[in-house]
């Protein structure tokens, strides 16, 4: 087994180096860095996807292996994901897929911006049918009393 360097810096370059850039497991990697599995995933960095956002033109990455075998890029700024240009293709030899990781939320900023572009027409169409949604379930709620 190979002897690291302890400093943290260098931890964190090798765990870089060995989850992106070899074909091992995290099972493996964790065993030889003697590190847990959330250190590891806290230590590696996203990998460039080479391209830009479709949303904000905010350069893409990946954020994990499973992710960079399928092309499915995440933005760094707006969290918008998307499949990268030319991303590399499933079958490369020696890289073992790893299960995908839960995706992230949403940035508020995004959702502001998905918002605000919203017709102010369709915001007072949709209030309007919740409001008579309860009207009416009041008035049927109030018969059904009368009635016992």
């Amino acid at each position: 087994m190979p002897v690291i360097d302890a400093t943290p810096g260098s931890t964190q370059k090798r765990a870089d180096e060995l989850y992106w850039d070899s074909g091992r497991t995290v099972e493996e990697i964790v065993t030889e860095l003697k590190i847990s599995r959330g250190a590891l995933y806290s230590a590696i960095r996203p990998r460039d996807a080479s391209t830009s956002c479709p949303q904000c033109a905010e350069p893409m990455v990946y954020t994990n292996r499973s992710n960079r075998e399928t092309g499915a890029a995440t933005c760094s700024a707006c969290a918008t994901e998307a499949p990268a240009a030319g991303a590399p293709a499933a079958e490369r030899a020696g890289i073992r897929p790893e299960r995908k990781a839960p995706a992230a939320p949403r940035a508020w900023t995004r959702w502001k911006g998905d918002l605000a572009a919203v017709p102010r027409e369709r915001v007072a169409m949709v209030g309007g049918a919740a409001v008579l949604g309860v009207m009416v379930g009041a008035f049927a709620a109030r018969v059904v009393r009368e009635m016992i």
